[in-house]
């Protein structure tokens, strides 16, 4: 693709209205799809134009760093505070948790577990996502085990006991057989 030598939008660009707008978003941080959606245009339009009249795009790992620092973390979690983890888990900044790994980040879903019991996790405790979702971390979708439980589940998935946590999350539990 090759930059307009006049540095013009093209007249049939979807992006034509708001040309000037869009740029100016785009260096000031937004992505093609956040600017797609302002405008009601498709981000790859978006792209596209950009590509054409010779606006440098960024590359993933810049866009990633630009999402941190606008506070929109990582897969739309809304904080700079929250991260994923390799595994898919959600990990939350609580540097002074036990559980808390080197760099001062904690699975959400123990936390939940945790606020819904009211008391820290045994050591030999986990907490198991009911629907297979790591990022879904509703109390009616996480289960507390011990390590033994939970290790049979994934092998068996037959039946077990649990504590379940339940919808109005109060810190009680109710046995649950699955």
């Amino acid at each position: 693709m090759v930059a307009r030598k006049d540095g013009k939008i093209r007249s049939d660009s979807k992006l034509f209205n708001c040309w000037d707008k869009a740029v100016s978003l785009y260096q000031a941080g937004f992505s093609t799809v956040e600017i797609g959606k302002k405008f009601n245009v498709d981000p790859s339009n978006v792209y596209r134009d950009f590509m054409l009249h010779g606006i440098k795009i960024r590359n993933r790992s810049e866009s990633v760093k630009l999402a941190f620092r606008r506070g929109r973390g990582n897969k739309g979690t809304g904080c700079s505070k929250h991260n994923l983890h390799s595994a898919g888990y959600i990990l939350t900044y609580v540097p002074n948790h036990p559980r808390a790994n080197c760099k001062g980040y904690v699975q959400k879903s123990l936390l939940v577990a945790e606020e819904c019991l009211n008391r820290k996790l045994k050591l030999d405790e986990l907490v198991h996502h009911i629907d297979n979702n790591k990022t879904n971390n509703a109390p009616s979708n996480l289960l507390v085990l011990t390590r033994s439980k939970h290790s049979k589940l994934h092998v068996r998935q037959g039946d077990m006991v649990g504590l379940k946590l339940g919808p109005k999350c109060r810190g009680k539990t109710q046995r649950r057989r699955r």
